[in-house]
């Protein structure tokens, strides 16, 4: 405890003597004027204003004293508007153009009258953005985080791949890969590693051979295993006529940017990974089975490798046969079968197909 006492103060002293950030209005003044009503602006109540006149200026006043002071020599008020309403709707348009937007109307009053000089009561800043901005005063009303809408143009649009390590440990890695548009499975593999990039290049390239034709667009996180597939896709696409072409035609993010599969992932852990990470958890907690070891990882391998691709199987067949619930906050297609209807026949909800099927041309590239 007295350690704890002494940090503390030495670590005031330290504050004190090289100075208080500006954020906490105890900045150097010209005036008393000034000083007050800096701090008055600044919205502090006013046992806080005489704390900080005694602490950091000197000034022992009573409340009555300042009171007087900020009502009769200053004509501060908080609760009379005296800030023409012209000169607020100008403060309050221009804020509404930068991050502002995001701020409610207390935030905005504090904004208003520290950064502004104006007095403005809350009631007006409410009334005014109900006016100026009536679409963020519902989303904060709703308490709703505002989210950017997933856009894709078709079928074959976009491509994302992402591998799955939650099942690593015991020697099982997934990998998958979603379309983009209707969120149909293109394939959903389990091997012993996914960091090889040939293991991942032949998954794409036997689901590009089946679907004959390539995305337009191939989307995978920043991993070395995705290098041989990007290069792949460049020459697939080398001789489009689109923005996408050559090395456009693959795209590095993060996994946030990569958000079609990795929320895929989560679905796919709910109903179905979870209980295998049960069960190999059971055997580790048994003594079965112990992470890290060369020999039992081989044996899990050997008697579930194929059965949790039977199951992976099973997973996509059912995803991609199953139908999207109806959101509002959706732009893709809702209430139709995935793979028959969304992906298949786009034509019916005048989407265009954007899948590249050049890619057998493997002659030398155009012009």
């Amino acid at each position: 405890m007295e350690i704890r006492v002494v940090f503390l103060m030495l670590l005031l002293q330290i504050v004190v003597s090289e100075g208080l950030p500006d954020c906490l209005c105890t900045k150097d003044f010209n005036s008393m004027e000034e000083c007050v009503t800096s701090y008055w602006r600044a919205g502090h109540q006013y046992s806080t204003i005489l704390m900080f006149l005694s602490a950091y200026h000197g000034i022992s006043w009573t409340l009555r004293q300042l009171k007087y002071f900020i009502n009769k020599k200053l004509r501060l008020r908080r609760k009379c508007t005296q800030s023409p309403i012209a000169d607020v709707r100008r403060a309050i348009g221009f804020e509404l153009r930068g991050s502002g937007r995001l701020l409610g109307y207390r935030s905005m009053t504090r904004r208003l009258q520290r950064e502004y000089k104006l007095s403005v009561g809350r009631h007006v800043v409410r009334e005014v953005l109900k006016v100026m901005d009536p679409i963020g005063v519902s989303q904060r009303r709703r308490r709703r985080l505002e989210r950017r809408t997933y856009r894709c143009p078709g079928p074959n649009a976009a491509w994302h791949i992402d591998g799955y390590d939650k099942l690593a440990p015991y020697g099982f890695h997934v990998s998958g890969c979603i379309d983009g548009y209707s969120r149909r499975i293109m394939f959903l593999q389990v091997a012993a590693t996914n960091h090889d990039p040939s293991v991942i290049a032949n998954y794409y390239l036997s689901c590009v051979k089946q679907m004959k034709g390539c995305p337009r667009l191939v989307q995978t996180d920043c991993g070395t295993e995705n290098v041989v597939l990007a290069s792949i896709q460049g020459v697939f696409c080398r001789n489009a006529s689109n923005p996408y072409s050559g090395p456009n035609s693959h795209r590095y993010g993060s996994s946030p940017a990569n958000q079609r599969i990795e929320a895929w992932w989560s679905h796919f852990r709910k109903n179905n990974s979870e209980w295998w990470i049960d069960l190999f958890k059971d055997l580790v907690a048994y003594g079965c089975f112990e992470p890290g070891n060369f020999i039992h990882v081989c044996c899990l391998q050997f008697s579930f490798m194929a059965l949790i691709q039977k199951e992976l199987n099973m997973v996509a067949s059912e995803w991609n046969s199953h139908r999207i619930r109806k959101n509002k906050w959706l732009s893709v297609l809702q209430g139709c079968l995935m793979s028959c209807i969304s992906y298949q026949s786009y034509q019916v909800f005048q989407t265009r197909n954007t899948m590249f099927q050049q890619w057998t041309s493997l002659g030398p590239s155009r012009g």
